[in-house]
C-alpha cells in the first residue's frame, strides 16, 4: 500500500507542475492558448482523478500515523482546499449561468487557487521530515 500512496503522491506533484508551468504565460498578463491550452486541460483531467485520490490517502495516513509535521499537515489542507476550489471556479465558468464580469472574476479566481495548490504543494515537500512513513 505504501508503494501505491507514494506513486499517486509523485503523480499528484508533476501533474501541478505541469498545470503550474502551462499557466506561467497567465503571469505576464497573456492568455493560454495553443498548445499550452491542451496541455493544461489534458493534466487538469488527471488532477480531477489524483486529487480525491490523495485526499483520501493522505487523510487515511494522517489518522493512522499522525507521522507528518504540521508545516506538511498545514500544507496538505490548504492543497485541499486550494485545489477543490480551483477545480470548483472552472467548473462553474463552463455553466452557462454566470456572466460575462462574472467569468472573468471566476477565471481570476481560477488563476489565484491554482497557484495556491502549487504554492502549498512546494510546503508539502518542504514540510518533509524523516519519520517512517
Amino acid at each position: 500500500m505504501q508503494m501505491f500512496e507514494r506513486l499517486i503522491v509523485a503523480a499528484t506533484i508533476v501533474v501541478i507542475g505541469v498545470l503550474t508551468i502551462t499557466a506561467l504565460p497567465s503571469l505576464r498578463g497573456g492568455d493560454l492558448h495553443g498548445r499550452w491550452l491542451l496541455v493544461h486541460m489534458m493534466a487538469s483531467g488527471a488532477l480531477i482523478f489524483l486529487l480525491p485520490v490523495f485526499g483520501l490517502l493522505g487523510l487515511a495516513r494522517l489518522v493512522r500515523t499522525k507521522a507528518w509535521s504540521k508545516i506538511r499537515t498545514a500544507a496538505f489542507w490548504m492543497a485541499l482546499l486550494c485545489g477543490f476550489l480551483t477545480i470548483g471556479t472552472m467548473f462553474v465558468g463552463m455553466l452557462p449561468i454566470a456572466s460575462t464580469e462574472q467569468m472573468h472574476d471566476l477565471i481570476t479566481g481560477h488563476g489565484i487557487m491554482g497557484f495556491g495548490l502549487s504554492l502549498s504543494i512546494i510546503f508539502f515537500l518542504l514540510g518533509r521530515r524523516k519519520t517512517a512513513e
